[in-house]
């Protein structure tokens, strides 16, 4: 089992209510759609809170997002399929990612 979260920052520096609403301010759906597409069909089960959580910092300006892979080859061909999906995309997407160690569960 590996524990993996992100920080994803965006393109509208304030505050947000929740992370819908960062989606749909910075115009990522396309976005969040594709990279929530690329976890479920690599098995991970984003509606399992014990595996998938989302959510906004403490201080509501970035989302973060906690994902538990069963192993490092479900790691290699999630990022495969992210590299992949990405050559072609030309959707608004976070301007910054950043794996962090303090996680959401």
């Amino acid at each position: 089992m590996i524990k993996e979260t992100k920080l994803f920052y965006p393109h509208i520096v304030k505050q947000y209510d929740d992370v819908n609403q960062m989606i749909s301010d910075n115009n990522y759906t396309s976005y969040y759609n594709m990279m929530r597409q690329v976890l479920t069909d690599a098995g991970i089960d984003i509606a399992n809170n014990t595996v998938y959580q989302e959510a906004l910092t403490e201080d509501k300006f970035e989302g973060i997002i906690t994902v538990i892979y069963p192993n490092t080859d479900a790691v290699t061909a999630i990022e495969t399929a992210i590299q992949s999906n990405m050559e072609s995309f030309s959707n608004p997407q976070p301007i910054f990612e950043e794996v962090v160690t303090d996680h959401l569960f």
